[in-house]
């Protein structure tokens, strides 16, 4: 099992409404623009390199509310790197259509379950690729769908799979509390978690078969809503594209909140971690303990996987992408770097170093 959990901070920006109409029962898929995080922008880069193509990406077989991580939290959640162990790596197939429908019906019983255990009032929302089973307001419902289709449809565009197939086993479920006791409840009766969990804000959770499911409880504004659907979407889709190895936590919590940055309007998450790596490079911290941490980064290292991952990105989109397929098909984190990028640890952190100080004025 993975999880990840996130705290609960304040969050001040304002999230335009969307005007969509939504069914609640089968949702059409809504005509999301491409969330354009790996796009190319012309800011001071380090020379660069020749990447090498990556392999294509099989669409059959690939692929915390949420808030910006504040300062003074400590991710608890396991990500390690490498965790799968490589001889039990399990690339992921496209369910046959006897199974997706086998998996859309357990989540429906499991739901149903759930109603009656916790003595909660669900509603479903079905879209092309996630079931929520939510009782917040109607208003709310019809967002936080368009809200997960465009998450989904920004991610599937990034790893070059075709925003129409369905990475999930079935449809991803999706639990939406309007109350924090109910969130409270789930957490510790359903997936039975530590008490960290249930002071978050929510997670994504996610089992080495392919399974799995994201919970919110409903706090704060839209900005704070769609920040969390963006974060614990990304690390729900990591989790099951290509294959059940895991990506490590630099790496999966630095895509995470690139994406926050590219899917919530006006968002300031890449300008707040550019200004606390700042801090970060000014102290020389050494940056190399994150790469190969077993367990998730600690608080003050967001910042630096976010910047370290928007490196990767500008200097190449293409190895980066590269990269993240091989390590999910078993390549070691370190030599899958040093094949796309002709970088060490110790080279990323230089680099990293240098480009702090070109670019985070």
């Amino acid at each position: 099992m993975i999880r990840t959990i996130r705290r609960l901070a304040p969050w001040s920006a304002a999230l335009a409404a969307l005007a969509v109409l939504v069914a609640l029962a089968v949702l059409a898929a809504p005509a999301a623009g491409d969330l354009g995080l790996l796009e190319e922008k012309p800011e001071t880069k380090p020379p660069a390199v020749q990447p090498q193509r990556p392999p294509a990406t099989q669409a059959d077989s690939a692929k915390p509310p949420a808030t910006s991580q504040p300062a003074d939290a400590k991710p608890t959640a396991s990500r390690a790197a490498g965790e799968t162990d490589k001889s039990k790596i399990v690339r992921y197939t496209k369910p046959t259509t006897q199974e997706a429908q086998a998996a859309l019906a357990e989540a429906r019983e499991k739901a149903l379950a759930t109603v009656r255990r916790l003595r909660v009032n669900l509603r479903l929302v079905e879209t092309p690729h996630f079931l929520i089973f939510t009782d917040w307001p109607a208003g709310e419902q019809k967002w936080t769908a368009v809200t997960f289709e465009q998450m989904y449809r920004g991610l599937a565009r990034q790893f070059g799979i075709d925003p129409s197939e369905n990475i999930w086993y079935g449809k991803l479920p999706v639990y939406a509390f309007n109350s924090s006791d109910d969130f409270v409840r789930f957490v510790k009766e359903i997936d039975q978690l530590p008490d960290d969990a249930a002071r978050s804000a929510g997670y994504a959770y996610a089992q080495t078969d392919g399974r799995g499911h994201i919970v919110l409880r409903r706090y704060g504004g839209r900005n704070l809503l769609a920040s969390t659907i963006v974060h614990e979407g990304t690390h729900a889709f990591l989790a099951r594209y290509r294959s059940n190895r895991l990506i490590p936590s630099w790496l999966n919590e630095g895509l995470a909140q690139m994406m926050e940055q590219a899917g919530v309007p006006g968002s300031t998450k890449l300008r707040d971690a550019r200004n606390s790596s700042v801090n970060v490079a000014s102290r020389r911290v050494d940056i190399r303990r994150i790469f190969t941490d077993d367990d998730n980064i600690e608080a003050e290292m967001y910042p630096v996987a976010m910047t370290v991952t928007d490196l990767l990105i500008r200097r190449s989109r293409t190895a980066y992408v590269a990269m993240i397929n091989d390590i999910k098909d078993g390549t070691e984190v370190d030599a899958a770097l040093k094949k796309h990028y002709g970088w060490t640890y110790t080279d990323l952190a230089r680099w990293w170093y240098r480009w702090a100080k070109m670019n985070f004025k």
